[in-house]
């Protein structure tokens, strides 16, 4: 909407702000503001609406505190991660084998397992099933949107090819 659009103003009203969308939400220069659902009252929509509408920024106070947070961290993610590594995290995190991502991305099988040597190494994760977990508790995957994903009322067993046993300790 706001790439057609640019006088759009977005508010983001969430569940919940992964790590990994700290970046994006406050880079983004359509977003104006964010608000989480289980902090937020009747009276921060509406401060946070006028404070769009009058062209100012709004983020709740629970969103800048987690984002100073992850700030504050050295190892965090976005300090040590190249952009190209973060592009990738989240196919890696799905489970999907070198060759279906270098396909998906147009890079070399070589080139995708570097990075994905990279980001284990930068992570200090041991394996493609221990970045699977990383990656689905910091946000960057969500098997519900992923093609042929578990549905409500499925078995893990019915999961994409690598993410059974990540499914299997987390269900």
């Amino acid at each position: 909407m706001a790439a057609i659009n640019p006088l759009i103003r977005i508010l983001v009203l969430t569940a919940a702000v992964p790590e990994m969308a700290f970046g994006r939400l406050m880079n983004g220069r359509n977003i104006q503001g964010v608000l989480v659902k289980s902090s937020s009252q009747g009276a921060d929509l509406e401060q946070a609406v006028n404070e769009v509408l009058a062209g100012r920024r709004y983020f709740q106070g629970a969103v800048l505190a987690a984002m100073a947070r992850a700030r504050r961290e050295p190892d965090h993610f976005s300090k040590i991660l190249s952009r190209r590594e973060t592009e990738l995290l989240p196919l890696f995190g799905y489970g999907w084998p070198n060759g279906k991502i270098a396909r998906y991305t147009q890079l070399s099988p070589a080139t995708v397992r570097t990075h994905h040597q990279n980001i284990l190494a930068k992570l200090n994760l041991h394996g493609r099933e221990e970045l699977m977990r990383w990656a689905l508790k910091k946000g960057f995957i969500d098997f519900r949107h992923e093609p042929g994903a578990v549905q409500p009322g499925q078995n893990a067993r019915h999961a994409p090819s690598g993410c059974q046993s990540v499914l299997r300790n987390i269900t």
